[in-house]
């Protein structure tokens, strides 16, 4: 369980969410997510609290375009615990827009599994990083290998498939891969969001769905 005193910056943020850094500043900039603002010298550093990765997974990942009004909403019930927004509710488990017997369902659940998943791995990731002066001169590495963290995430990071990287670290679990991967995000452009999957109806009937576009996938973790 994370703390509520627990903070993630952009970089972190986007490596837990999977989208790029570059779509989170621009969240930002466009005030469709609002985290805390703290001053560092001149420099301003965003922090985002553990709630906050719903609603920006949320809204850099919609399939559909979202008026100001809509991301307003949906923070507000995502993030501050409301049932009902403007257009927007929570109907059981799914976000429900409903307008001119229109109806826009977007299902909660696995997007939050997914950043719980995600918030568990970077935590669980970070307390499996030890430096030891007398371990290659003091190299971050996995605790209890001499296997450093900055290797497997560049390897991540040039694309060599997870079934390679398994066979070549042995020692490592499935947790520390991931964690590895997730570093290799946050040293470069993951790339295209994911799209959240939605589904139009209209009088109760299904009229489109919209998913995450085909074509191939990076191989994860298992």
């Amino acid at each position: 369980m994370v703390g509520a005193s627990v903070e993630f910056s952009v970089k972190e943020v986007a490596a837990i969410v999977g989208v790029p850094e570059l779509t989170v500043r621009k969240a930002i900039a466009a005030r469709a997510v609002a985290p805390r603002a703290a001053m560092t010298g001149r420099a301003v550093r965003y922090r985002f609290a553990p709630r906050d990765l719903v609603f920006v997974k949320l809204v850099t990942s919609f399939p559909l375009a979202l008026l100001r009004s809509d991301k307003a909403a949906i923070r507000a019930l995502v993030r501050d615990g409301r049932r009902s927004a403007g257009r927007w509710s929570v109907r059981e488990d799914d976000l429900v827009a409903s307008e001119s017997g229109v109806e826009i369902n977007v299902p909660l659940e696995p997007v939050r599994s997914q950043i719980a998943e995600g918030i568990r791995i970077f935590e669980v990731g970070r307390t499996r990083i030890v430096s030891n002066p007398e371990v290659i001169d003091g190299e971050p590495v996995f605790a209890g290998t001499r296997v450093p963290l900055a290797h497997v995430a560049a390897l991540f990071a040039k694309g060599v498939p997870i079934a390679e990287m398994r066979e070549d670290f042995p020692r490592l679990s499935e947790d520390d891969l991931a964690y590895a991967r997730m570093v290799a995000r946050m040293k470069r452009d993951p790339g295209r969001p994911r799209k959240t999957p939605i589904t139009l109806l209209r009088d109760g009937e299904i009229v489109a769905a919209v998913t995450e576009p085909a074509g191939k996938r990076e191989d994860s973790p298992r």
